[in-house]
């Protein structure tokens, strides 16, 4: 009799142990999965976190480009027309000479 209460008792308390472990084998499961999306989420965070910077870093590249250029363009006008400035007095003078010759 007794060894049959030792039985019963060993078979429910594997019983016991196999629930327990089918519990805490889901939990775990849905904790990595709860895990899981979590990292997916941050990352897709700091994905997009990291595309807004690169926007907004490309942007002020090209803004910083377009003045450089705006100023590059503005100097090369000034040049252009102070080298027409004194070719066009130049080509005055030689012909007011050539004028005041003939």
């Amino acid at each position: 009799m007794e060894l049959i209460r030792q039985i019963r008792d060993a078979e429910n308390k594997a019983k016991k142990l196999l629930e327990d472990t089918e519990k805490n084998a889901v939990l775990s499961f849905e904790n990595a999965k709860k895990e899981q999306a979590s990292k997916l989420q941050a990352a897709a965070q700091q994905r997009a976190e990291a595309i807004e910077k690169a926007v907004i870093t490309g942007r002020n590249a090209g803004q910083q480009q377009a003045n450089e250029l705006k100023t590059s363009s503005a100097r090369q006008q000034q040049q252009i027309k102070d080298s027409f400035a004194k070719q066009a007095d130049s080509a005055v003078k030689q012909i007011i000479g050539f004028l005041q010759n003939n």
